[in-house]
């Protein structure tokens, strides 16, 4: 078993190596995949005959995994289910991303894929309205501080997360895929038009923006704690393309203005997991990420490896730190990235003398 923080990948692409390991390598294995929320995945990938291999303690730990995501899944149906009624009752039309858009759409990689939350997107003219059906069915708005809450409702591109007390749900609610605050965007309407509907009627992306929201959110995000699955929702969802049909996301991608974005998510596919591209492909990768490939290896490729002391290294907490950095400067530009994070240190400051509870005073 390799010892270096990229062997999850290994693990991934090829888990019946696991079928090899000896009890030590499954103790670090577990560990490693069940702190990056990657267990029920790998559990998933395994064939039924393949399972019955195992030792009794590896059997117990995936069993276990997989039953968790499946009660999860059954939940997130049931949720679905409701909101959307909900919603519609409201006159607005929910789009469900991420997490929920891949359960839905049935992607390969929402196999014992985890979720902390349901993501939902209404037009930006239906927010109110979702936002008060909410309200009124029993959601609550998680508490946040009134600078908080400014921040979501001026600069984010969703409100602050909605709990269920009952259930225990977490809704983000969502008007557009990226911060307006960023000073990028992709048009309401263009978002819209690339939704299907699934055998149920509910709404979701299509294959092509599901991929390009999953890279966003992957790029215009501060968190890479984790980030090992989100690379992982890339290459399912890319390997469902044809060579032309990845040519024609990636023009998509430069139409639209996240030609970089989406060249550095199919560079990283290709260095961590192998993946092999047409000649055509391979020259708009190379052309387009001239003099940027040291990004790729030395920065993106150590952040988004998996988090956790067995795999950690020097090299990937900077990548990480950068890549945290790189996170809040392109969400927010400087004149009000510094303001803010003087705000946010001496709000906290203050909080840890006074009380978390000083400012709801």
């Amino acid at each position: 078993m390799k010892s270096e923080a990229r062997a999850l990948f290994d693990w991934l692409l090829t888990p019946r190596q696991a079928l090899e390991w000896q009890p030590q390598e499954w103790e670090r294995a577990l560990r490693i995949l069940r702190a990056n929320d990657m267990l029920a995945t790998f559990a998933g990938l395994f064939e039924p005959g393949d399972l019955e291999q195992l030792s009794e303690y590896a059997r117990r730990h995936l069993h276990s995994a997989v039953t968790y995501y499946q009660r999860q899944k059954h939940q997130v149906h049931h949720e679905v289910e409701l909101l959307h009624e909900l919603m519609a009752g409201a006159g607005c039309h929910p789009v469900f991303l991420k997490g929920a858009g891949y359960v839905l759409a049935e992607d390969s990689n929402h196999r014992g894929r985890l979720m902390s939350d349901i993501d939902v997107m209404v037009d930006k003219s239906e927010l109110r309205r979702a936002e008060l059906a909410l309200l009124n069915s029993g959601w609550k708005a998680k508490e946040v501080t009134d600078y908080d809450d400014r921040y979501y409702r001026q600069w984010s591109h969703e409100l602050p997360p909605f709990v269920h007390p009952e259930r225990g749900t977490t809704l983000d609610l969502h008007h557009t895929v990226l911060p307006p605050i960023t000073g990028r965007r992709i048009e309401t309407v263009t978002l819209f038009d690339n939704t299907v509907q699934t055998d149920s009627g509910y709404t979701i992306f299509n294959l092509k923006f599901r991929l390009l929201h999953c890279i966003i959110h992957l790029f215009f995000n501060e968190d890479y704690e984790k980030a090992c699955r989100d690379v992982w929702d890339i290459h399912c969802l890319a390997e469902q393309f044809s060579q032309p049909e990845l040519m024609e996301f990636i023009a998509l991608s430069q139409q639209l203005g996240f030609g970089t974005e989406v060249c550095f998510a199919l560079r990283l596919r290709q260095y961590l997991l192998g993946t092999e591209y047409c000649d055509q492909a391979s020259e708009t990768l190379n052309r387009q990420l001239r003099g940027r490939e040291w990004m790729v290896k030395r920065v993106i490729a150590p952040a988004v490896m998996p988090t956790h002391p067995l795999v950690d290294t020097f090299g990937t907490r900077i990548a990480k730190s950068l890549m945290y950095l790189r996170g809040h400067w392109v969400k927010m530009p400087l004149r009000i990235l510094l303001p803010h994070a003087a705000t946010k240190s001496y709000r906290a400051l203050v909080s840890s003398v006074m009380g978390k509870y000083h400012y709801e005073s």
